[in-house]
């Protein structure tokens, strides 16, 4: 089975053969690539530019992650406009009032989306609110008292705030929108199935520093990085009058 992987400038791309040989190789160069027996990988990248790779198995299985590189002051080559970055968030705001949330994700960039939050009501008369974190799953399990949950917007908060591993995270804040700027977090929330935060995005988030520069291969236009590292801005650089 033959499949062709695009390769973003900046990543790095690992092949594992698995019960079965296989092979990858760079389809700018096929003098870059391998012949893989079973068990074994091999990792290309990163590159200045975007590459693609053909592999060729029926078991292999491919690993594309962010790589160590920093284009600072580079070109970095791009099809389309590059995004700004941005954080991940989502708005939990369950019915009632003064019991609204919003939680952002820390890192900014798309990878923030596979970030979830969960309220679970774990049942029975009486239960203590707690924390805990399942690789990017945050689940808060509610208070319960005389056989209702009592965790307000304020105790979950607070909970999330004494959790090392959810604060690695994601921030969290009251909704003050929830019923207006008094809004204190007081009410209490109800149970909430599995959502994920949404909207995270960024062009080389993590890898172009400050003053990088980024050409748009579709039009030409050029863009520099006024932001930082972790969240790249892109200003469009005008023509020279």
């Amino acid at each position: 089975m033959q499949a062709l992987h695009k390769l973003l400038a900046g990543y790095t791309i690992t092949a594992t053969a698995g019960d079965k040989p296989a092979s990858i190789s760079q389809v700018e160069d096929a003098a870059i690539g391998a012949v893989l027996q079973p068990s074994q990988s091999r990792s290309f990248g990163p590159y200045l530019v975007e590459r693609n790779f053909k592999v060729d198995g029926a078991t292999v299985v491919l690993a594309v992650s962010a790589a160590a590189l920093s284009f600072g002051g580079l070109l970095c080559p791009f099809a389309g406009t590059p995004v700004d970055a941005l954080q991940s968030t989502l708005a939990v705001n369950p019915a009632g009032d003064d019991n609204a949330l919003t939680f952002t994700a820390r890192a900014y960039g798309a990878g923030g989306d596979g970030i979830s939050i969960q309220y679970l009501d774990p049942g029975g008369v009486t239960a203590a609110l707690s924390v805990s974190v399942v690789g990017s799953a945050i689940i808060v399990s509610l208070a319960r008292a005389a056989s209702a949950i009592t965790s307000t917007a304020a105790d979950v908060l607070a909970a999330i705030e004494a959790s090392i591993p959810a604060t690695k995270l994601v921030s969290v804040s009251i909704l003050t929108s929830d019923s207006g700027s008094a809004d204190d977090g007081s009410g209490v929330v109800t149970a909430m199935a599995r959502t994920v935060l949404a909207s995270g995005a960024g062009s080389f988030v993590g890898t172009a520093l400050p003053g990088c520069l980024c050409i748009d291969v579709t039009n030409g236009l050029l863009y520099r990085n006024s932001g930082t590292q972790a969240a790249p801005v892109w200003q469009e650089l005008g023509d020279a009058a």
